[in-house]
């Protein structure tokens, strides 16, 4: 009697396993809207009947097809979400898929995404860390933008494609840093390794204060530390020969720049309304400052112009509003008439006995003469 009990437990016990299996499959399914392609499974949406849910488990199979996709905006502002599990079956992540989701605080990539769209996790002002499998093959910064607490996205240490360094992503190599998470604060040392700094890297790390770049870089593109607002100071070493536009927009906090000689041209907008900046080291074989690039750099009272400098585009150093003193090391540079310096209206250009091409005035500045032993001094 016993053993037929027991036997009946064991029975028991089966089916309510199977039983519950069946049920959380059924749960599964109706918690999304789906389409299908050639027997696999492509989620579109939760269930528009129900509430937003704070639990997205997203199965493997739904109805005995693969789940292989996430649509475009499929949980898109999604507030209430707070857990998200991704099946290891998933292959695309669709652009928007997890935008504005604003109580996610983590997330997992699995193995098997090989590809995730445009602002995938746009906006997901909770989000702390990001964990990416072995199969992503690329990860622009946009993915994560405006991300303002992620502090980490980890990278498989197998993944062929991408690696991690102290949170941040770079190409396999470590020879080009793709983007840094913009909760990142403090100090952030570059990897060693590094040649290229993507565009938009830092775009908006608006806690970090220290960056160091590493001997050996060579390029830092379009945007590269936009808006970093608490960046202090920014040494560039000799390597870096190609400095892109914007590419210190609005690092309200900069105080410091001091630039190896590798660099010729300092381009549009690259230090616009880095309003503290004091000290300006400027590269000895620069020739070109561009359009606007020191745009309302009001905390500069002085800079020195490097002699091998043979041209200024429109407003350089425009709405320098404390600039008093410029100092010319050479001939006077080409400029495109009137304000390479306009409404720096305390201003007055000096250059160097024996010099060429300078008359009373400079680009609307007065000029006067200055003495050799001044100019051993700058």
């Amino acid at each position: 009697m016993q053993k037929a009990v027991s036997i009946s437990w064991s029975g028991l016990l089966g089916l309510f396993s199977v039983l519950t299996l069946m049920t959380l499959a059924r749960a599964a399914e109706g918690q999304f809207s789906y389409i299908t392609n050639n027997g696999a499974i492509t989620i579109t949406s939760s269930d528009p009947a129900s509430d937003p849910p704070e639990v997205i488990n997203i199965p493997d199979t739904i109805d005995g097809m693969s789940v292989t996709a996430i649509r475009d905006y499929a949980f898109a502002q999604n507030e209430a979400l707070t857990y998200l599990t991704i099946a290891n079956s998933v292959t695309n992540i669709g652009a928007f898929a997890f935008f504005y989701c604003t109580s996610l605080p983590r997330v997992t990539i699995p193995d098997s995404v090989i590809s995730m769209g445009t602002q995938a996790f746009q906006d997901c002002a909770s989000l702390t860390n990001a964990v990416i499998g072995k199969g992503l093959t690329n990860l622009t910064r946009s993915i994560f933008i405006s991300c303002t607490n992620l502090a980490a996205i980890d990278v498989d240490p197998s993944n062929p494609y991408l690696s991690s360094f102290d949170g941040a992503v770079y190409d396999r190599n470590q020879s080009t840093l793709i983007t840094c998470p913009q909760g990142k604060s403090g100090s952030y040392t570059i990897a060693q390794r590094t040649k290229t700094l993507s565009l938009g890297a830092f775009y908006r790390c608006i806690n970090l204060m220290q960056i160091a770049l590493p001997n050996g870089l060579n390029t830092i593109e379009l945007g590269t530390f936009y808006q970093c607002y608490s960046l202090e100071s920014i040494v560039i070493p000799n390597s870096v020969r190609t400095m892109g536009h914007s590419a210190f927009f609005q690092c309200r906090s900069l105080s410091t720049a001091i630039f190896g000689n590798g660099i010729t041209d300092i381009g549009k907008e690259c230090f616009q309304d880095c309003t503290a900046l004091t000290e300006l080291e400027l590269p000895k074989n620069l020739n070109h400052f561009g359009e606007i690039a020191f745009l309302r750099c009001s905390g500069l009272t002085s800079v020195v112009i490097p002699k091998s400098v043979t041209s200024f585009d429109f407003a350089a150093f425009g709405l320098c509003t404390n600039l008093n003193s410029v100092y010319f090391l050479g001939n006077a540079p080409a400029a495109p008439g009137v304000c390479v310096f306009c409404y720096d209206t305390n201003a007055v250009a000096y250059y160097l006995p024996n010099t060429k091409g300078w008359s009373a005035t400079y680009s609307d500045m007065p000029t006067a003469q200055w003495s050799r032993k001044d100019a051993a001094h700058h």
